[in-house]
């Protein structure tokens, strides 16, 4: 610990008289004492005791997972079936989810400070002792983690031999995999005196404390390293995994398929869904981590289309008078199938982070709100908030809230509340088979992959950066990574000047976009 008597040595707390030498002072501290406790105690292997032989939960012996379907024609209806069907499954936790969380941390680590490869066969290396992380089990919260999935379909037969399903499409997932930190700092110890760090004058948004800018300093400015703050002290992070997580899927499902027939295959479907989540973006296990969590997953796509068609050529040969057979090799037999997928906009949660306004420094935005490391407050949108406006404004930055500072908020903003542009693939194929004999034959293919040459930006620049007009949270802020104040302080070509403009909060961001038109000729030889 530093020394509160002279902060720039450090001390061991038992003898608090008997500091370091200052030449030890940033080699050691915050780092364990050698001798002053057991970092395995509390800690067993895998195998020992009782906690069992592996990471990976034991399931029963036999596993009931059913399945059960109907199918019913209204009346002996030819062209109309009423399908329904339900069961469920269990999911098997990778190994890697579950094991190297325990075996990581079970041998002791030393970090080696030397200044030249001659002290490493000195006795008087210094040696830093870390807190070591480890992985936590608990028992009662184990159940497998199962998967119910549910359907009712209405097929219907339709003219020109087209067949329309429409159905409901859904599942429910059930004791999920969610991983905790169960030594987390809790909200507010930033705040506390006793963690203050003497060696600091902390800052508050305007800057440094200083003559020229007396404070007071922020809670959480001036705080010392984040493993003093933990519950258990002497250990990192305890990674703890319950199976406690639920997830709901739920669509509306389309499809309308054509059979073969006039030289045309055609599939069409359209799915509308949501996908809520409690595996995503969790908060700390003792703050009611669901109501952090919030809804809707990450990858959530509420409108889903695809059309995909095979249309075989006619005949031309036999059109066009060509009707033998170095006629029928060259203009016979030619097909085109294309493929065209439309996607709504990903969701998406804008962040933020806070500039000094004096300096060009960032606060700790985690500490300073939330007086902790392992939380972050999340903004709140104000009502008007929109996406989608243009290419380089894809939302509005100036239309959110900052949050309070804890306790009067614990950070539980909204997530997931903006949703960005939607995208789209576009791909053909032309092939043609030259047949050798019944089972040998060439294939002469032209793929044209983005035919039209579209980009598509699917990576939104979501992090707002503000700079402070004061020392306190009253006096307010302004966006400084707007695409205009980006362009103001550039100078120089209209590139720079571009380039600035586009890499503002909200841009579409170009360094992220598929791939321009790609065209492959092929040969294949079937046998």
């Amino acid at each position: 610990m530093p020394d509160p008597k002279n902060p720039s040595r450090i001390i061991d707390p038992a003898y608090p008289n008997d500091p370091l030498p200052s030449n030890l002072s940033n080699t050691l501290r915050y780092s364990l004492v050698p001798g002053s406790g057991d970092p395995m105690n509390g800690v067993s292997p895998l195998g020992q005791g009782d906690l069992g032989n592996a990471a990976l939960r034991s399931p029963d012996f036999l596993l009931f997972a059913p399945r059960a379907g109907f199918a019913w024609s209204p009346r002996g209806s030819q062209k109309t079936v009423i399908r329904g069907g339900v069961g469920w499954t269990y999911n098997f936790l990778q190994l890697g989810q579950t094991a190297n969380q325990f075996r990581n941390s079970l041998s002791r680590t030393i970090n080696m400070i030397q200044t030249s490869l001659d002290t490493l066969t000195q006795s008087s290396t210094v040696q830093r002792l870390d807190a070591r992380g480890f992985g936590a089990r608990d028992e009662t919260s184990q159940h497998m983690p199962t998967v119910y999935d549910f359907s009712l379909t209405v097929q219907r037969e339709l003219p020109w031999k087209l067949v329309l399903d429409v159905g409901y499409v859904g599942n429910l997932q059930r004791h999920q995999p969610v991983t905790f930190d169960l030594n987390a700092v809790p909200l507010g110890t930033a705040f506390r005196p006793e963690f203050v760090d003497p060696r600091s004058v902390g800052y508050n948004f305007a800057g440094p404390i200083s003559a020229s800018n007396p404070g007071p300093a922020l809670p959480g400015s001036n705080a010392m390293d984040q493993n003093l703050m933990r519950p258990y002290r002497g250990l990192a992070a305890i990674n703890y995994q319950p199976n406690v997580g639920n997830n709901r899927y739920d669509s509306l499902q389309i499809a309308l398929d054509k059979r073969f027939g006039a030289g045309l295959t055609l599939s069409a479907s359209y799915a509308w869904s949501r996908f809520l989540t409690q595996q995503e973006s969790n908060g700390l296990y003792y703050l009611n981590w669901k109501d952090y969590t919030g809804d809707k997953q990450n990858q959530d796509r509420r409108h889903v289309a695809a059309i995909n068609y095979t249309y075989e050529f006619p005949k031309f040969a036999g059109m066009f008078g060509w009707n033998n057979a170095f006629g029928r090799q060259l203009l016979n037999d030619w097909r085109l199938s294309h493929l065209m997928s439309i996607f709504s906009g990903q969701d998406f949660t804008p962040t933020f982070s806070v500039q000094q306004a004096n300096t060009t420094t960032g606060i700790g935005v985690n500490r300073i709100f939330l007086g902790t490391d392992d939380l972050g407050p999340r903004l709140y949108p104000q009502e008007g908030v929109q996406a989608n406006m243009d290419f380089a404004h894809q939302f509005n930055a100036a239309m959110f809230a900052f949050p309070g500072i804890y306790p009067q908020a614990d950070g539980k903003g909204p997530r997931n509340y903006l949703v960005g542009r939607g995208a789209f693939s576009n791909d053909l194929t032309l092939s043609k088979a030259f047949p050798i004999t019944e089972s040998k034959a060439i294939e002469l293919r032209a793929s044209a992959f983005n035919l039209f040459n579209s980009v598509r930006r699917p990576v939104i620049n979501t992090a707002i950066q503000y700079k402070a007009k004061g020392r306190s949270l009253a006096d307010g802020f302004t966006v400084l990574n707007t695409p205009e104040a980006n362009a103001g302080r550039t100078s120089g070509s209209s590139t720079a000047v571009y380039n600035a403009y586009r890499t503002g909060v909200g841009h579409t961001d170009l360094t992220n976009t598929d791939p321009m038109r790609v065209i492959e000729i092929g040969v294949k030889f079937r046998f």
